[in-house]
């Protein structure tokens, strides 16, 4: 130390703490006695209510004994100095943390002090919207639920001719989902799938269906108003259908099977009973001169 005579006058102008200039000022001048320049500091403790979901730096501060104040503003704690504590929220996924408050928002500090920064988490809502992908509208068409959290009782939806398989992750093939499947980062959707349950149409003809000597035409109408027409055959043979028609040619009597199949692997089937082909040539045989017989078993008017 170094002595100074007596009626010495001091001053103090300005402190550094944690590298930051601080305003604070003091003076005095030398009596007969000595003097001690000891000057006393407060220790503002910084923390956080759980520290699962966030921290806080620095975690103190030492401040000076001139009546510091200090305010917070969402997760920054600001000293008049200008010095500040940040607190910082840990990410967890479907999960919203953030500070909510603190013990105390502001104050003056005049001993040594504890602040919190409090912290929340809140679990993230999401939206399942159901895509009936081709039924009515569901009902409800959305589920809002929070992350991870089972999405309950599933909508419900209708479509003519189809039965119902379930909601999927996809338009075809995916994963069915349940009551208990839980809600996904980020919300989804789901679809309806079907199943064909009405059978192709189909109507069969034939012309002429009076008796003839040539080949007869099956005539064939076909249709699927759900999953399409996937083919249509004449005993096994595969027949072109154009809008909705096709034709198949017989040049002998018999049973004729006419099958029908749309894409989900339903069929109709029609049997259709050729009996009006006559190609037999009638026989006329002489049994005695000047004697002619006629014989034909299946003659009609016309052959």
């Amino acid at each position: 130390y170094t002595q100074h005579p007596y009626g010495t006058k001091w001053e103090i102008y300005g402190l550094k703490l944690d590298n930051v200039s601080v305003a604070y000022t003091d003076s005095g001048t030398l009596g007969a006695g000595n003097l001690s320049l000891t000057r006393y500091f407060y220790t503002l403790t910084l923390g956080v209510n759980d520290s699962n979901y966030g921290s806080i730096s620095p975690t103190s501060l030492i401040v000076p004994n001139n009546s510091t104040t200090y305010s917070t503003s969402g997760a920054t704690l600001t000293l008049k100095d200008g010095r500040k504590a940040t607190a910082t929220a840990k990410d967890v996924t479907g999960y919203t943390t953030k500070v909510s408050s603190w013990s105390s928002a502001s104050g003056t500090i005049t001993k040594a002090t504890t602040v919190n920064a409090n912290f929340t988490r809140t679990v993230n809502q999401y939206t399942a919207t159901f895509n009936s992908n081709g039924g009515t509208t569901a009902s409800p068409s959305t589920i809002t639920k929070g992350y991870g959290q089972q999405l309950g009782a599933l909508p419900t939806t209708s479509r003519s001719g189809w039965s119902f398989n379930g909601w999927y992750t996809a338009k075809t093939g995916g994963t069915k989902i349940t009551t208990t499947t839980t809600m996904p980062l980020g919300g989804t959707i789901y679809y309806a799938q079907w199943t064909d349950a009405t059978n192709p149409n189909l109507a069969t003809s034939y012309t002429p269906d009076s008796w003839t000597n040539q080949n007869v035409t099956i005539n064939i109408t076909a249709s699927d108003n759900q999953s399409g027409l996937k083919s249509v055959t004449v005993n096994g043979t595969t027949i072109t259908i154009t809008n909705g028609k096709g034709s198949y040619s017989v040049s002998t009597n018999g049973s004729y099977t006419v099958v029908a199949t749309d894409n989900s692997g339903r069929t109709t089937t029609k049997v259709v009973q050729i009996t009006n082909i006559d190609k037999v040539k009638p026989t006329i045989n002489e049994v005695n001169p000047g004697t002619m017989l006629y014989k034909d078993p299946t003659f009609k008017s016309g052959t």
